[in-house]
């Protein structure tokens, strides 16, 4: 396998107004965190 197959997981993104280093996201693990 390339080193680069997650190359885009390591890229910066743009979602609307905010700016992210990466694609990297970690959703709430417990109920009641999530809005």
């Amino acid at each position: 396998m390339s080193k680069f197959v997650f190359k885009k997981l390591f890229e910066p993104v743009q979602i609307g107004s905010m700016k992210l280093k990466n694609r990297i996201v970690m959703p709430p693990m417990v109920t009641n965190y999530a809005t």
